[in-house]
Formats: structure tokens, C-alpha cells, sequence
């Protein structure tokens, strides 16, 4: 997965969002996201919204995150509206651009 990030392998990408529901293991889905981080390709943006509502902070923190550096910041905040107060927290921590 790093090797996709940094080669910038864009192509493979739509396999770890195809894969991503089967990893059982958090570390796979957070080196998953991180790669979809290194990539940000905007047709991701669904994906990437839909993790803000996962429980596992990491999750939620590298979505946010990838979303904030793609532009979506209005979005977001509009977003975490809808959210539980867990994952709100963790989108308006990632929102803080000196993170």
C-alpha cells in the first residue's frame, strides 16, 4: 500500500476502496486511507466521507484530513453536523490546520 502512495499509482486505487470493507485488521484500513491520502483523487470523496463515521479515530482523523487538504472544508463542517459527538470531535480536530 505505501508503494501505491508514493509511485502515485492512481489507477490502483479503486482496489483498496474495492478491497477496503474486507480487512479485518484497523492498521490495513488506516495504511489504506493513508495511501488514498497520498493519492487524493477527488472521485474518492464518497469513500472518503463515508469513513467519518467510523469508530476507529484514526479512520476518522486521516478521512478528515484528506478531505480538509482536497478543499472539501466547507463540506466538512457541514458534514460532522450529522455525526456523533466522537467522530464530530475528530472532524473538528482535523479541520485545525496547524495539525
Amino acid at each position: 500500500l505505501w508503494a501505491i502512495g508514493r509511485l502515485q499509482l492512481e489507477d490502483s486505487s479503486s482496489k483498496i476502496i474495492e478491497h477496503y470493507d474486507r480487512f479485518q485488521k484497523p492498521a490495513l484500513k488506516i495504511a489504506s486511507l493513508k495511501t488514498l491520502m497520498d493519492l487524493q483523487i477527488e472521485d474518492h470523496k464518497t469513500f472518503l466521507f463515508d469513513r467519518l463515521k467510523d469508530d476507529i479515530y484514526e479512520v476518522v482523523m486521516i478521512a478528515a484530513r484528506t478531505l480538509r487538504n482536497m478543499g472539501f472544508k466547507k463540506e466538512l463542517i457541514y458534514e460532522s453536523s450529522h455525526l456523533n459527538n466522537f467522530n464530530r470531535k475528530i472532524v473538528i480536530h482535523a479541520l485545525d490546520e496547524r495539525i
